[in-house]
């Protein structure tokens, strides 16, 4: 055991199947002794189930192309075209090489 107290991020993540072993046998001891806890995950249960079955069939639809993001892009940037998208990104990838560079190798 953690001894770190049962929190409500923990009884989420237990609804949801996200804990590790033994986080989840910590939670389902304190759910064991715990009537108002055990009950809130039991309405948590029945909540997620029901968000299930409704959004379901949803979930299976495919996305439509209007949505995907290289359509999106392309619709604003056409290829051929320089797109300010293009050009916005280098600096992501080309100014933290540059200044490792320079304090590596300096002035």
């Amino acid at each position: 055991m953690t001894g770190r107290p049962i929190t409500e991020d923990d009884l989420q993540a237990f609804v949801d199947g996200a804990l590790g072993s033994e986080r989840h046998d910590e939670v389902s001891l304190f759910l064991a002794s715990n009537e108002d806890a055990a009950n809130r995950v039991a309405s948590y249960r029945r909540d997620a189930a029901a968000l299930r079955s409704a959004l379901g069939p949803i979930a299976v639809e495919a996305i439509p192309s209007r949505l995907n993001l290289a359509n999106i892009i392309e619709a604003k940037h056409p290829a051929g075209k320089p797109g300010f998208a293009r050009w916005r990104l280098q600096p992501l990838f080309f100014w933290p090489s540059a200044l490792g560079r320079l304090a590596f190798e300096g002035l």
